[in-house]
């Protein structure tokens, strides 16, 4: 993949990996669609914030450390490679109570 310069190419490659990666990253974004899709319209703000809090504002706290000086990509990628285990039972536990939320 480093020597594709072209753009068409590129796009064909980034293609297959979406393809290929869009049932493991999709769910939660999908779960949201069909959550919203199912309540009146004057509830869904309150709700597009609260997700917003979930699933962005992590990235954006990460990126804007990374950016501002205050952590590494290096001291990152250590810390979750550390706290791995921890991250993964959070993570579970968060699948687990949404499987139980959208069964009830």
């Amino acid at each position: 993949m480093t020597k594709i310069v072209k753009p068409l190419p590129a796009f064909l490659i980034g293609f297959v990996i979406i393809f290929f990666e869009l049932p493991c990253t999709g769910g939660p974004y999908l779960f949201t669609l069909g959550y919203l899709a199912s309540l009146p319209k004057f509830s869904l703000v309150p709700i597009l914030i609260y997700y917003n809090l979930i699933f962005i504002l992590p990235l954006l706290l990460i990126i804007g450390l990374v950016y501002f000086g205050y952590s590494s990509i290096e001291k990152t990628t250590q810390w979750k490679d550390k706290n791995i285990r921890i991250l993964h039972l959070i993570s579970g536990i968060i699948m687990l109570g949404l499987g139980l939320w959208i069964i009830n």
